[in-house]
């Protein structure tokens, strides 16, 4: 198995994985929330034989990467095509309470759905609320808890908490390929055929650049390949492009981020000079707003402006944003100073 999502992949543990995992089980404060607080005392050739027993798309142990790095395991089990069991421990601390656990399930999930299992089950410690919050995001169903039910390494009684998934109530928290619909608009993937709409709406602009990071495209013949690099990034982001649903062109693009588990920002909305005034910013950042309280559970979202840029201020200003910080930035382009202002608002 090899599931990709942005900077995280999913994929099926090999015997070269034996010893990070050995380090990772062996270690109390990863294992302690399973209920080894001194570790497993496995060894390197344990992991290794149970990595071989491996079956594809039945019962699997896998690792979790960050850029390539390994960062955790995951793993699903089952005897049937009726249900299967899943567990995720995220093992470098420094990658956890980053919304990573939620990314990493919904992959996994569509994923085993698309396999033909029926139904996902998983349990956790009822002290573990930001789990239990994750997993009822996701759309699972508590069944109940049972009250000290098993006991600990340290022969302390533990309880468990049930829960359930069916296809039908996952909640499509990736989708990232998935168009954005606004009364006017659609936001989605970029195609290689709109380099000419974006060069002639957005990239050839001075006016539409003033405020942003990127530069202007002055020769047309460099468009096709600056749509291929906007392709790329796209789908390594939450980026899209965004086309008016009248005339069908593309006339700009709009950027979300993920900070953390609690916050989402805008990365960057554009649109070129003959469709400003014309409300279109508004649909946009309601769609973002949208799209980070229900696709990644975001309770906070930023926005931020150049001072000078007076419309793109009124805009977030009309939402409710109150100025959280100002910041002195070098625009990297000519070496002019300019303050950033940073907006927030809960959601």
């Amino acid at each position: 198995m090899i599931l990709q999502e942005r900077e995280l992949t999913i994929r099926s543990a090999v015997p070269d994985d034996a010893e990070i995992l050995t380090a990772w089980w062996n270690d109390g404060a990863v294992m302690a929330h399973a209920g080894f607080p001194n570790g497993l005392g496995t060894t390197a050739e344990r992991v290794r034989a149970q990595i071989r027993r491996n079956e594809p798309d039945v019962s699997e142990l896998l690792t979790v990467l960050c850029d390539g790095v390994p960062i955790g395991e995951m793993n699903y089990r089952s005897e049937s095509k009726a249900f299967a069991e899943i567990g995720i421990k995220l093992c470098v601390s420094s990658m956890q309470n980053r919304g990573l656990g939620k990314r990493l399930l919904a992959l996994l999930l569509e994923h085993l759905f698309e396999l033909g299992f029926r139904t996902i089950r998983l349990d956790t410690n009822p002290n573990n609320l930001r789990a239990m919050h994750v997993y009822e995001t996701l759309g699972f169903r508590r069944l109940g808890i049972r009250v000290d039910s098993w006991t600990d390494q340290l022969g302390r009684l533990q309880s468990a908490v049930d829960y359930e998934l069916r296809p039908e109530d996952l909640k499509p928290w990736l989708n990232r390929n998935k168009p954005i619909n606004t009364p006017r608009l659609l936001l989605a993937k970029g195609r290689p055929g709109d380099w000419r709409d974006l060069y002639e709406n957005v990239w050839s602009h001075p006016e539409t650049a003033r405020y942003m990071y990127w530069s202007v495209t002055e020769d047309p013949a460099d468009a096709p390949a600056r749509m291929q690099r906007t392709i790329g990034f796209q789908a390594a982001h939450d980026g899209w492009c965004v086309y008016e649903k009248q005339s069908g062109q593309a006339i700009g693009f709009a950027n979300l981020d993920q900070v953390d588990a609690q916050t989402c920002e805008e990365g960057g909305i554009a649109l070129g000079p003959r469709f400003v005034g014309k409300g279109y910013g508004t649909e946009i950042l309601q769609a973002l707003l949208d799209r980070a309280r229900l696709i990644y559970g975001a309770k906070r979202f930023r926005c931020s402006a150049r001072e000078q840029n007076a419309a793109s201020r009124r805009l977030i200003e009309s939402f409710g944003f109150l100025q959280s910080d100002a910041q002195t930035k070098t625009d990297e382009r000519d070496g002019s100073v300019y303050q950033k202002i940073i907006y927030e608002k809960e959601l």
